[in-house]
């Protein structure tokens, strides 16, 4: 189980690696300095994201513990667990502020150069101003996260996200093969 642990954080760590080069090399000469921020954000996204893949495994463990266990070392467990969430979503966190930097410069360079329809080059700058504020807030006023305004920010960050990681991908893979 150990091995697989391993070799599934390499193999994510080796595809964002990759998809960042392979950009790089296509966008790169667009404009170098965007270009740059925006490989060395999604390189230590992806590093952040490798590291802290420890502790998806580390809760699994606690979970095949706590089945097996009663009492004290219950509560022991609980609130291990407790903290290991704690500090994943930190570090998700502030991975996310680098995936926000690198998406802006991406984003900026997409629209600018006109190298995908506006509207995707423009919904990425809406993402990662909405994705980097809301995970700014989270460190700057850790509690604000509970305000239902910020639930609210942070949803549609994420959906818009979703929505430009999905348009972007679609159009990158399709539009190669549509145009002659």
């Amino acid at each position: 189980m150990a091995i697989e642990m391993v070799l599934s954080g390499f193999l994510f760590l080796f595809i964002i690696i990759v998809l960042v080069v392979v950009l790089f090399v296509a966008f790169g000469a667009y404009s170098l300095i965007l270009g740059v921020v925006w490989t060395i954000s999604r390189i230590t996204e992806g590093l952040i994201d490798f590291y802290n893949e420890k502790n998806y495994w580390g809760l699994l463990n606690i979970a095949r513990k706590y089945s097996s266990t009663s009492g004290a070392e219950k509560t022991t467990l609980s609130d291990l667990a407790r903290t290991i969430t704690k500090t994943k979503s930190s570090r998700f966190a502030f991975a996310m502020i680098f995936w926000s930097i690198g998406t802006l410069a991406f984003s900026i360079m997409l629209v600018t150069y006109g190298v995908v329809p506006p509207l995707i080059g423009w919904l990425g700058i809406v993402a990662s101003i909405f994705v980097g504020f809301a995970d700014g807030i989270k460190f700057v006023k850790p509690n604000a996260i509970d305000s239902k305004v910020f639930k609210v920010l942070f949803s549609i960050g994420g959906l818009v996200a979703i929505l430009f990681e999905v348009l972007i991908g679609g159009w990158l893979l399709f539009f190669s093969i549509i145009t002659p």
